[in-house]
Order: C-alpha cells, then structure tokens, then sequence
C-alpha cells in the first residue's frame, strides 16, 4: 500500500501495525522524516536541495522555493544506519525518559545507531537529533559576494609617470577634428584671474546647467582644473559619438564629477593626458600627474571597501566610471605601456571592472533577465567597461575555462533596449556579446574538437543566420525639435535604401549623423559574420563567402569620413583592422591601409597607431606564415585548418595584447 511519509496526520497519529508487518515501501533511505516531538515541519533529503514539507506547502501561499534550510552536516548523514520498523513505532509514540536529562547524560551527543549489518538498506532511516541543524532563515535575498581579490591595475606606475608635452600643434585654420574636437586655443580654454570665483561663475559655460552641474561647484575649482573639465567635456566628451543621447561619457560620467573625488580626478587626469599634447605648460603637465595619482590612490580606497562590502549600485556605477577613464588614459599612453610579454594595464583594469559589475549584478533579483531595468549610467557602463575586455579576446589565444556566466548584463533589459545601437561603442550590446558567444565556441571547439562538434557546429550556423538577419536600430533627433525624437531600424534591407538618399555627399561621404551612425553598425555586423567564419568555420580567407562580405565591409568603411565632425570614436576601428588582417583582393586592402593612414594623421592621441604598426606586420608575416586551404574544404570543422589561431599566436608573441578600442 502506498503511503505519503511527509503526510501531516502521519506526523501526529501513527497507524497501529504488527511488530512483523513488512516495512511500507514508501519509507526510502534518501529521506529522512523527522517524529513528531522534534519540532521539525521539513523533510530533509540528501540531495543537493532540502525542501519543506507538503504539510507546510499551501498553508500560506508560499511555494517550495521560498523556503531555505540548511542541510545536515556531513559527518552526521555519513553515520546514518537503517533503523527496524520497531524503533520507528517507539519514535512515534515517545514515552517519558527515565533516568538523567539528556543535558546531564555523557553520551546524549552522539547518536546511538544500530550496526548497519544487522537490517536491510530499505528498512528506513534510522532516528536522529535534529536539533543540530533544525535552522530555517528568513525569506531574502542571497546576499552579493565581495570580491576579496580586487588589485588595483593602476598602482604599479603611478609615481614614475611622466607626461610630455608638445607632441601635436594646433592649426589655426582647422584646429584638431578628430578624436578630440577644437577650433583653437581661445575657443576652448577659459582663463579667469586664479581665486577669482566670482568672475569662473558669470563665465560658466552653459553646459554646465545644461548636464546638472552646480554652478558653485564650477566656480570653486582651480584655473588649471576648470581648463581640464572644459577641454573634457568641450574636445574630448565630443569626440566619442554622434549618439547625443547614448554618449555616456557626457550624459553620465560627466555628473558624476561633482559627487565622487575619484571620478573627478580620474576625468582631470584623462584631459591632461590630451592637453599637454597641444599646450606644453609645465604647470600644466604637473597637475595632471597630480590629479593621475590621486585617482589611483582613491580607487585603491574604493576597492578595498569592496573588498568586504559590496558596494551600493550608485557607488559602483562610480567605481566602473573611475576605472574606465583611467583605463582611457592608459589606453592611449603607449609611452607608458607595460612590457608586450605582460598583461596591459587597460585590459587589468576593463577586467577589474567587469567583476565589479558581477558583484553588482541586478539579476540575482529577478528570475528573467528581461525584466530588468537597469539605469542609463549602468547601461553605458557595461558597454565601456566590457567593449575593450570582449575585442581584446579576438586577437587572444583561446582560453577553454568556462565563462558562460561572463558579461551577461549586456543581455538584461527588454529586447529593443539589447537592440539599441549605443554611443558607447557604436553597436547594440547584443551584438557586442556576440562576440564574445563567437569566441567561445572557438574555444570550446579548440579544446574538444570530437565532443564539442555536435554542439558548436549548429549553433555556429545558427549564429551565422542570425547575424545576417540581425536588425539594430537607433533614435534620430530632429535638429529644429531636440525633443521631437524618430527610432530608425537599420538591417540587411534598410542599409542600401539609407545610404542611397540624401546622407550621402556629391563625392559619395556620408554627410550626415544618421547615415555615419548607419554605416558603422552595419561595418560591426558584418565584422561579426566575418570573424565567425574565419574562427569558428575556418573558413580560409579566399573563400567566396569570406570574399563577398569583406567587400560589403569595406563598402561601408569606404563611405565613412576619418576627420571632420561626423568621424568620432564610433568609427569602426575594429571592423576596419579586422578587414586588413582578411583581406586578399587590392581594393580590399587599400581601403583598410586608406583608413588607418588618414585617421592616425589626425594629430591626436589615440590607439590607432600601434594598431596599424601590429597590422602591417601581421600582413608581412602573413605572406609566409599562413596558407589559404584549397577548396573545397573538409566537412567536419575540426579538420579545417585553424589559420586564425597562427595569427593569434604570432601576434601574442611578436607584438603583444593588442588594443582595439
């Protein structure tokens, strides 16, 4: 006869039997039923999960997930031996102890088991003092672990950094247009009498209220520090993206100014770098080493709190912040690089960042991602904390660790939000993780080519077909009506339409915000399908799938200006080396060359130079070093030749980590 072991009246009555009734096969040596005099409402079970009984289930609208008990201790279920159905019976119905209390009893402790030999495995499990561990916490959260290995990436050369100035001049004619944006000296920088607060306060600049920026905050800085944030916010917040809305280094970071020293400094530091390019003012040089160490000193602070407390969600979007214009300073310093054998100091400090937003993660509130919202600042700072970590992992040996659960927050919000192209990199975060997703199957194919084929191979078709059908879309404002806002969606069908109107100049340049935003998500989503097809399908360079969308890259790199207002750092720096490294057809590499040669004569600091310097001598390398497979391939993907990894490999030891941001 079946029984319930968990049913409540079991717990209160126990059924009259013979002492030689056969033992009810419900009773199971998995379970352990706790009597009635112990106090227990549970049923405990020795696999990974405890749940509450069914007795409890139901009584107030609470469901079996709600509840969290702590398991027994180990030693104790290791010692556990079946029980006869006669001592359960006793259990069941106790009878007054005779002799000392438990308390006053040697041996009350421990508990008396019977040897395991003399009873069957089926018979039961034996009774136990359930008081050692009958602990039920109260419904919560599980609460966020801190990191207890946060280093900060940025200490090792805080003292022996030096800036030197007068590396670029300023025309006057044009003045610099491109990755930071002025006219000349006198249009950008604002020189008041030093101490002169009164006369900092009538000459705020307008943006000052416009991005919610005390104007008594403005007026108390220093000469030198009111030139720093003006240049920040006026040449170099202007030179990162067309997407006024999206531009989180303005909209966001830029308000964080006024309510975190180490965002502050970290911004003075950053502009400075820039500055003394253009104005070799040894005052000039000394505050901006003074402000780089100040930051790194208070985001040392910050993190050791980290360290113990996890930090609230204002205070970590402050932190990513930090790190993420440091890592800006770094990135485009290659005076002060570290050693090509070593890891960079950007890459150390996008790392750091993307595990302050693990600890941070909203997810763990919410059982589908989709339902989260997160904050434009938390937004803008998983694109510019992951962009560099996730694009540096191109050109890296493959890793086979498991990172499934890496950069997931690209994916929370709603499925328009993860389709919005973002001016922090100039594509969807969606797409940007599918970079990463591309990555991994390249590394999970590398280190299991047999197992791994029946799990990579359709889902990298499958990833093919998405991307060529991947839709993006962006918020175009109407210049007369800044608050009068279009959404405009951007795929395979939309692309030549859009370029084929008006954003087109009588040369064939795009001439307009729309056609530039447009064009360098397109350029990522075809980089996409061609990095795919070359990692992960091995496909060879000269294959006519890898063939025919290199010539729609370099299509749309070929529209996009390298100079002048609408070229920004939403450019397609990646997608533009990714075409010199594949390129076979001369047009092919003329355009990516044209680019890199154009940009880097720009005459400002920037990552493109040691890029287009790893670039030529990869193609060098390349001539010898890598042989394009016959066609037609074979069929299975793990005897196809792995050419990308040679190159991985060549640059990882002959150049180093390279920087694509």
């Amino acid at each position: 006869m079946a029984s319930n072991p968990v049913h409540k009246d079991m717990a209160v009555r126990s059924r009259k039997r013979a002492r030689d009734d056969v033992d009810p096969s419900s009773y199971s040596p998995s379970r352990i039923s706790p009597p009635a005099s112990s106090g227990l409402s549970a049923t405990y079970s020795t696999s990974p999960s405890y749940f509450p009984s069914f007795a409890d289930y139901g009584t107030n609208g609470s469901s079996l997930t709600s509840f969290v008990l702590t398991p027994p201790p180990l030693d104790l279920l290791s010692s556990i031996a079946p029980s006869p159905p006669a001592q359960r019976r006793r259990l069941s119905n106790p009878r007054p102890r005779k002799g000392p209390s438990p308390a006053q009893t040697p041996s009350s402790t421990s508990v008396s088991l019977l040897p395991p030999s003399q009873y069957e495995v089926w018979q039961g499990p034996p009774p136990a003092q359930y008081d050692q561990y009958d602990h039920v916490f109260p419904l919560r959260l599980p609460p966020r672990q801190a990191e207890s290995d946060l280093p900060n990436p940025f200490e090792d050369h805080v003292d022996t950094r030096q800036l030197k100035g007068g590396r670029f001049s300023v025309s006057v004619q044009t003045g610099v247009n491109g990755y930071v944006k002025f006219q000349s000296r006198r249009s950008i920088i604002i020189e008041p009498r030093d101490g002169d607060h009164a006369f900092a306060q009538r000459s705020a600049p307008s943006w000052v209220s416009l991005y919610s920026l005390p104007e008594v905050w403005y007026a108390n800085l220093g000469n030198v520090d009111r030139r720093f944030f003006q240049f920040y916010i006026a040449a170099w917040c202007a030179g990162r993206t067309v997407l006024k809305r999206t531009n989180c280094w303005l909209q966001d970071i830029a308000q964080m100014a006024h309510k975190d020293d180490c965002v502050k400094h970290a911004i003075f530091a950053l502009a400075g770098t820039y500055m003394v390019d253009f104005f070799p003012d040894k005052k000039l040089q000394k505050a901006a080493q003074e402000h780089y160490k100040r930051a790194v000193v208070l985001l040392s602070l910050l993190l050791a709190n980290a360290r113990h407390d996890v930090p609230s969600d204002r205070d970590a979007e402050a932190l990513v912040a930090a790190i993420a214009l440091l890592n800006m300073a770094d990135a485009v310093a290659q005076e002060h690089w570290r050693e090509k054998s070593l890891t960079p100091r950007w890459l150390d400090g996008a790392r750091l960042a993307c595990r302050v937003l693990d600890m941070t993660n909203p997810c763990r509130r919410y059982e589908d991602s989709g339902n989260i919202q997160p904050s434009d600042a938390r937004v803008g700072n998983t694109i510019i904390a992951s962009r560099p970590a996730i694009l540096a992992l191109t050109m890296t040996p493959l890793d086979a660790v498991d990172m499934t659960q890496k950069f997931q927050w690209l994916l929370q919000g709603s499925e328009l939000n993860k389709s919005r192209i973002h001016g922090g990199c100039g594509m969807s975060p969606a797409l940007l993780h599918q970079f990463f997703l591309i990555t991994q199957m390249a590394a999970f194919q590398r280190s299991d080519p047999v197992d791994s084929e029946m799990v990579t191979e359709p889902l990298a078709f499958r990833t093919r077909d998405e991307l060529k059908q991947l839709c993006q879309w962006y918020e175009h404002e109407n210049e007369h009506d800044p608050d009068s806002v279009t959404r405009v969606s951007i795929d395979v069908r939309t692309i030549r339409k859009l370029l084929d109107s008006d954003h087109l100049d009588a040369h064939g340049a795009i001439n307009s915000k729309p056609g530039m935003t447009a064009s360098a998500a397109e350029a990522w989503r075809l980089a996409a399908i061609i990095y795919l097809q070359c990692r992960v399908l091995r496909l060879p360079r000269t294959h006519p799938e890898v063939l025919q969308q290199a010539s729609s890259l370099a299509a749309r790199i070929r529209v996009m200006p390298t100079s002048g207002v609408f070229f920004t750092a939403q450019a397609p720096f990646f997608p533009v080396f990714l075409l010199g490294v594949v390129a076979v057809e001369e047009e092919h590499v003329k355009c990516a060359l044209d680019w890199f040669t154009k940009v880097t004569a720009a005459g400002c600091r920037s990552s493109v130079p040691p890029a287009f310097d790893a670039l030529k001598k990869i193609r060098r390398w390349m001539l010898t070093g890598v042989k394009d497979a016959p066609l037609p391939l074979e069929e299975r993907l793990r005897n196809r030749y792995a050419w990308w990894e040679d190159v991985v490999d060549y640059a990882k030891k002959d150049i180093g980590t390279l920087c694509l941001v």
